[in-house]
């Protein structure tokens, strides 16, 4: 459940004041910035609104796993969700050939860290790259959970 506490889920509200729902994700960077992919910023019918933060399982309300050892049930902290005040995409995002597909989102208000919710840490400089063929780990929600891709 903490294993990756930088996951940020994108909220997006249905134009038609509808509803809405969550479409793509990101990462925290900081207190105030999640990194994402400029074609999450702009989905037809939808605005992008709004960041939660704390997210494991959507279809729990309430996140917990049994925990073998100590016979107990463990669960998460409530989710964070903050409202989007700025976003902006790299300038020379192409959507027609999908190049410099990144963005920035900056959060009306600055996140308080905790177990479950912090920013990545990136690798020291110096460090090598991974060579071809290394396992890497991708994380999200999307077809594992909902059985469908995320756009």
């Amino acid at each position: 459940m903490e294993e990756f506490p930088w996951m940020a889920a994108l909220y997006y509200t249905k134009q038609d004041g509808s509803g809405g729902e969550f479409k793509c994700g990101g990462t925290m960077i900081s207190n105030r910035y999640v990194l994402t992919a400029a074609r999450c910023l702009n989905v037809p019918g939808f605005d992008l609104t709004a960041v939660r933060f704390g997210e494991w399982k959507f279809s729990a309300n309430k996140d917990c796993i049994r925990d073998t050892e100590l016979i107990e049930e463990v669960c998460t902290e409530p989710v964070v969700d903050v409202k989007i005040e700025e976003k902006i995409a790299h300038v020379y995002y192409n959507s027609t050939s999908g190049s410099n597909d990144i963005a920035l989102l900056r959060l009306e208000s600055k996140i308080q860290f905790s177990e479950y919710i912090r920013p990545i840490c990136l690798p020291p400089s110096g460090l090598k790259s991974p060579t071809p063929g290394s396992l890497m780990t991708a994380t999200g929600w999307g077809l594992s959970e909902t059985g469908n891709f995320p756009i």
